[in-house]
């Protein structure tokens, strides 16, 4: 992260972390399964962001595993959430039905993303206009390809 960067934390803003407005940052809902690797999680969350020089002051590891906790880094249109669940969906379920895509075309490196019913679900428990706007973004997306 550049030194511009901001964290916002709850979706509210801190003083600690010097925040502009942000809307639109892009949903690509990566997780993993928490029982798999104890190792993985909140704190390989937590070092990752902070060995990317992430605004960490005043976040500790365990706080990447709260339940309602949210968490916003960067600005737009390379901003991106950490949120430790998603209303509308269960982990389990939802790591069943992801999506494995390659995002590095060289090294072959891959990451496991939300499924569009997952993140439809998550967006209508969410009931905001813009995650009601998403949805129908997605369904024509998904029309439009025919699936």
């Amino acid at each position: 992260m550049t030194s511009g960067s901001s964290l916002r934390r709850n979706g509210r803003r801190s003083s600690r972390w010097p925040l502009e407005e942000t809307s639109g940052c892009a949903d690509l809902g990566s997780c993993y399964p928490r029982s798999e690797n104890p190792d993985l999680g909140h704190p390989a969350t937590f070092a990752a962001l902070a060995s990317f020089g992430a605004p960490l002051g005043g976040v500790r590891p365990e706080d990447f595993a709260e339940s309602g906790n949210f968490f916003r880094f960067g600005h737009d249109p390379h901003g991106f959430d950490i949120l430790p669940d998603l209303p509308g969906i269960d982990f389990e379920s939802a790591w069943e039905r992801r999506v494995e895509g390659v995002i590095d075309a060289q090294t072959g490196l891959k990451a496991s993303f939300i499924s569009a019913q997952d993140l439809i679900a998550t967006k209508l428990a969410a009931g905001r206009p813009q995650d009601l706007a998403d949805v129908a973004a997605i369904r024509a997306a998904i029309e439009a390809q025919g699936r």
